[in-house]
């Protein structure tokens, strides 16, 4: 890590071990936008539980920032819902959104 570089423990930043919401994501961002670091460095240490919420407005915002953010501790469960949240297209495998699966008139008939 260099001067260049800040690490956020977000657990400390915080003060929390759940990471619950897009408010909290939010600041995040802004913490990160306005670092004048080039490189930002997330740690989940201690995080024991991130939502999809706050996951996903953290990931819609980072490709729209200039810096370099790495996630570094997750665990286990945070780490798949993250990876949950970036998947591409994530709603086209329900059989709702699936054209091929059922006709919107076969899902109103009884």
């Amino acid at each position: 890590m260099s001067i260049f570089d800040k690490h956020i423990n977000l657990q400390k930043e915080f003060d929390v071990s759940a990471l619950n919401n897009r408010a909290t994501a939010k600041k995040l961002v802004k913490s990160i936008q306005s670092s004048w670091v080039n490189t930002v460095v997330l740690d989940f240490s201690d995080i024991e539980f991130a939502s999809r919420s706050f996951l996903d407005e953290l990931n819609s915002h980072l490709p729209h920032i200039e810096k370099e953010v790495k996630k570094t501790n997750m665990n286990a469960s945070v780490r798949e819902m993250d990876e949950l949240v970036q998947q591409p297209n994530r709603q086209a495998h329900s059989p709702l959104n699936n054209s091929e699966s059922y006709s919107e008139s076969e899902l109103l008939t009884f």
